[in-house]
Order: structure tokens, then C-alpha cells, then sequence
């Protein structure tokens, strides 16, 4: 068994709005995919201030409210056919719910991922 660097977390925004999930659309030279905005906690910052940088600097450019914690995901990536992309990865994922203002519209942040992209914001 390989041994794994170390374990990161992950917060992530779970925001409905008239029954539409916000995800951030992501794609590669395998396709297109999508996950909840968010992303990787830096040491010494709290899981709902990671979440709120992530949403308005680098995902969707604008502040969440965060609400209470809905999920916790494990993900630990083993598959040789994907390492090359994610190599030795150990990653808990903290889900939140998560409210914007109605005025508010979600737009890439202004330090997107390069495979990141918003398209039409809300996936039905």
C-alpha cells in the first residue's frame, strides 16, 4: 500500500435556489464535470472562512451565508488510473448549506481554476 502525504479539507457550498443546485462546471481532456463550489482549507483558517475565500475569490464571486454542516465526504483516490491527476489524495470534504442574496449572481471569482468554468450558474 502507498503511503499518503497528508490529509487535506475541503469546504463546500451546497446553494439551491428554486430548486437548482450552483455547481461550478469543470472540464478536461476526458470531458466536462462538475462540483459545488468551495475548495481547500489553508492551516490556520476555519472551515466556514475557507468556504467564504473560495466562493468569492476563486468560484463563483460572491460572499455565502453559511448555514449548518449537511455532509462530510471521504475521498481517498487508490486508482492508479486517475493518480496521475490526483496523485496520493486523501481528502475529507465538509459539505454546508449555504444562502446568497437574491440580488446576487454567481460568476467565476476573480482566480479561477484554469479547468474551471460558470455556465449559466444553477444546474437544474
Amino acid at each position: 500500500m502507498r503511503q499518503m502525504n497528508k490529509i487535506c479539507n475541503s469546504a463546500e457550498a451546497i446553494i439551491i435556489k428554486n430548486v437548482c443546485l450552483l455547481t461550478v462546471k469543470n472540464y478536461d481532456l476526458e470531458g466536462d464535470w462538475y462540483l459545488l463550489p468551495g475548495g481547500g482549507q489553508n492551516p490556520g483558517e476555519t472551515l466556514e472562512e475557507a468556504l467564504r475565500r473560495e466562493c468569492i475569490i476563486e468560484e463563483i464571486g460572491i460572499e455565502v451565508y453559511v448555514g449548518h454542516l449537511s455532509y462530510i465526504r471521504e475521498y481517498i483516490r487508490k486508482n492508479p488510473e486517475f493518480s496521475e491527476h490526483d496523485g496520493d489524495t486523501h481528502q475529507v470534504e465538509f459539505m454546508f448549506e449555504c444562502d446568497i442574496t437574491e440580488e446576487q449572481s454567481p460568476e467565476l471569482g476573480n482566480n479561477p481554476g484554469s479547468q474551471h468554468h460558470l455556465e449559466g450558474g444553477f444546474l437544474m
